[in-house]
C-alpha cells in the first residue's frame, strides 16, 4: 500500500490511500476498500462540518437576538429576524475568509499577512454592519433605515471586526490541526510500511 509521498523539505508529508507497492504480509487487500473507506469518511466529515458550521451561526443569531431584545426593548422574535440576517451574512462571508486564509499562510512577520487581513477585516465589518439596512428599508422605508443606521452602524462594524478575527483564527487553528493529524498519520503509515518490509524480507529468507 503506497501511503506516503515525501515532498520537498518544509512542505510536509502527504498520505495517499488506495495504492500499493507490494502485497500485504497478512494477505492481499484490494485497493478499492481503502478508496471507498476514504471517500465515505470524507463525505461524513463534510456533512458534520457543514452541520456544525450552520449550527454555530444560528446559535450566535439567537444570542444576538436575546441581547438586542434586552437592550432595545423589542421582542426576541422580532430581533431574531435581524439576528438571522446578520449572522447568515457573516456565515457566508466566513466561507470567503476560510478560502482567503488558505492562500495566506500564518506568518506574524509577513507584511502581506497583515495587509490582506486588514483589508478583509474592513470589508467584512462594512458588509456585516449594513446587512440589516435592506430589512429596515423594507419595513419603514429609507428614513427608517437611516434612523436605524446612525446609532447601530458603529457598534455593528465593531462586532463585525470581532467576528472576522474569530472566524479567521478558527480556520487557521483548523488548518494547523489538520496538518498535524496528517503528519501523524503519515508517520504511522511509514512505520507500518517499514514493519511490513522487514517481515517480507524475513519471509523471503525463510522461503
Amino acid at each position: 500500500m503506497q501511503a506516503v509521498d515525501a515532498n520537498a523539505a518544509g512542505r510536509g508529508t502527504r498520505c495517499r490511500t488506495g495504492q500499493r507497492t507490494f502485497p500485504s504480509v497478512n494477505g492481499a487487500m484490494s485497493s478499492w476498500f481503502w478508496t471507498a473507506a476514504n471517500r465515505r469518511g470524507t463525505i461524513e466529515f463534510d456533512t458534520m462540518w457543514w452541520a456544525g458550521y450552520s449550527s454555530l451561526w444560528m446559535t450566535f443569531a439567537l444570542i444576538w437576538a436575546i441581547a438586542a431584545s434586552l437592550s432595545s426593548g423589542r421582542s426576541v422574535p422580532d430581533m431574531l429576524l435581524y439576528g438571522v440576517v446578520g449572522m447568515s451574512t457573516a456565515g457566508i462571508m466566513g466561507l470567503a475568509v476560510r478560502r482567503h486564509s488558505a492562500t495566506v499562510p500564518l506568518n506574524w512577520r509577513s507584511a502581506r499577512f497583515y495587509r490582506t487581513h486588514l483589508l478583509g477585516l474592513a470589508a467584512f465589518s462594512v458588509v456585516y454592519a449594513c446587512s440589516w439596512l435592506p430589512l429596515e428599508m423594507a419595513r419603514g422605508g429609507v428614513r427608517a433605515a437611516l434612523g436605524y443606521a446612525s446609532p447601530a452602524l458603529p457598534w455593528s462594524a465593531m462586532m463585525g471586526s470581532w467576528l472576522y478575527l474569530m472566524v479567521a483564527g478558527m480556520f487557521y487553528a483548523e488548518r494547523d490541526h489538520a496538518a498535524l493529524r496528517l503528519q501523524e498519520e503519515a508517520a504511522g503509515q511509514a512505520q507500518l510500511l517499514a514493519q511490513q518490509a522487514q517481515l517480507a524480507a524475513l519471509r523471503s529468507q525463510v522461503n
